[in-house]
């Protein structure tokens, strides 16, 4: 009988060491998992924090651009536009925050994005000025590197996030560059021309070489007139809005709008960028992406291609992605 026991009590030692090893294995995969949600949570608050403060700047840009013409500033005037993020600062369109005084958790710079560059320094973002080449107008652009950011799938989390922004680009070396125009027209001439009466018309309304009728003053009678609609604002208030998935080199086909040709002619006009990557693509490393157009006379075909690598370095093509399209007609 003592020697039964003495076997089962080994016996029961045994499974208790067995139960505690199965108990540490199954802490360690649980722990490992929650690793993982937590590093993919931070990385996409990242990715949103970079996204509003990406936003945020170009927003003042514009509000900066309307203040300025408000105040006289001609539209087509390039000083427009401040010239850069010290003059944001400067003008207080954005406020000075000191590293002393971030530090300190006093502020934060609404230009420094949530990561460093590879020279280990806040990572700024650059805002410089330009004449657009289309029609000479002012217009800028916000350009920064993803070079600084070590994970690739953070890095993948974060240019998916803020590559739904309109006209983004992104080169080999991994600067970014998002280019904008100035506010439609319709929201500079609100700011700028009197509704309540107090400043009669007392001319045509010229506006850039057209001129738009029948607003003058003349014998106590007001009137305004669109004839076969041809005034830009009320055509270019008829974009039409669509996005749609790739998924082959073919692309896809988007119909080109019916734009009015008398009085004056117009011609259909498209912009495109993308909305987001395939999913399949982020476990590469992403080394750039495009979506563009070709005309193909009554529509015109969408295609969008991005070039990445493997952990060995070879690279290759995907077609797979989300694009954006606006489409609308404009002076030919």
């Amino acid at each position: 009988m003592p020697k039964l026991i003495k076997t089962l009590r080994k016996r029961q030692k045994g499974l208790t060491a067995v139960e505690a090893l199965f108990g540490v294995i199954v802490l360690t995969i649980f722990g490992i998992a929650s690793m993982q949600v937590f590093q993919r949570w931070s990385y996409e608050t990242t990715a949103e924090v970079a996204l509003k403060r990406i936003i945020n700047i170009s927003d003042v840009m514009q509000r900066a651009y309307i203040d300025s013409i408000t105040r006289g500033t001609a539209p087509n005037d390039i000083n427009a536009y401040p010239q850069d993020v010290a003059s944001l600062i400067a003008q207080s369109w954005i406020p000075n925050c000191t590293p002393a005084q971030e530090l300190a958790g006093q502020c934060i710079h609404e230009a420094k994005l949530p990561w460093v560059t590879t020279a280990n320094t806040d990572q700024m973002m650059t805002v410089t000025r330009f004449a657009d080449p289309i029609d000479n107008f002012p217009a800028f652009r916000i350009s920064f590197s993803l070079a600084g950011i070590p994970s690739i799938t953070q890095r993948n989390v974060i240019r998916n996030r803020i590559s739904t922004l309109p006209n983004y680009t992104e080169n080999a070396a991994n600067t970014v560059t998002l280019t904008y125009t100035r506010p439609g027209s319709a929201v500079a001439l609100e700011n700028l021309v009197s509704r309540d009466g107090s400043n009669p018309m007392t001319a045509d309304w010229d506006y850039g070489g057209f001129d738009l009728n029948n607003v003058r003053h003349i014998n106590d009678v007001n009137d305004i007139s669109f004839e076969g609609v041809t005034d830009r604002t009320a055509l270019t208030g008829s974009v039409k809005i669509g996005s749609s998935r790739i998924d082959t080199n073919g692309g896809i086909n988007v119909p080109k709008p019916t734009c009015p040709t008398t009085p004056i002619t117009y011609e259909p006009q498209i912009q495109v960028w993308t909305v987001a990557l395939s999913t399949s693509n982020l476990v590469y490393n992403v080394k750039g992406f495009a979506a563009w157009e070709v005309d193909q006379g009554t529509s015109w075909q969408v295609f969008f291609r991005s070039i990445a690598e493997d952990t060995n370095g070879n690279q290759g093509y995907f077609y797979e992605g989300v694009v954006g399209y606006a489409t609308w007609c404009d002076f030919a």
